[in-house]
């Protein structure tokens, strides 16, 4: 084989096996208790919270953990932050939320965004 052929497929063959790495690394740890909207968990039942996760998937496109744990992501929580805790934090953004008419239509739901979003994260990690 000529050095030269064997050089690119040295590099094709490292950036091949490199990709499925990258995209490892990018994966987006969060606190399970965020895929939870606590007023929600009250009137939902689990076929119902992944009903409405899996229908705001499809209308908004938000559909990956990774971008919706990001847009939910908040300073105040991280993988440790207690459950109670989180839900403190999501309930006063939902309450911001509809303060400000962030919201949206669900399957005949008005939700926040935030919910939505939630119900969306709660969804997407029931599959895996």
């Amino acid at each position: 084989m000529k050095r030269r052929n064997f050089l690119k497929l040295s590099a094709l063959s490292a950036g091949a096996f490199s990709i499925p790495f990258i995209y490892g690394c990018n994966n987006k740890t969060f606190n399970k208790a965020v895929t939870e909207p606590y007023f929600l968990s009250h009137i939902f039942d689990a076929k119902t919270m992944k009903a409405t996760g899996d229908a705001y998937i499809k209308q908004s496109g938000e559909d990956s953990k990774n971008k919706l744990a990001g847009l939910l992501e908040d300073p105040a929580v991280n993988e440790t932050t207690d459950a109670k805790a989180v839900h403190d934090v999501y309930d006063k953004k939902t309450r911001k939320d509809f303060n400000n008419l962030k919201t949206v239509v669900v399957n005949g739901w008005v939700l926040s965004v935030t919910e939505a979003r939630q119900c969306a994260l709660y969804s997407l990690t029931q599959q895996s």
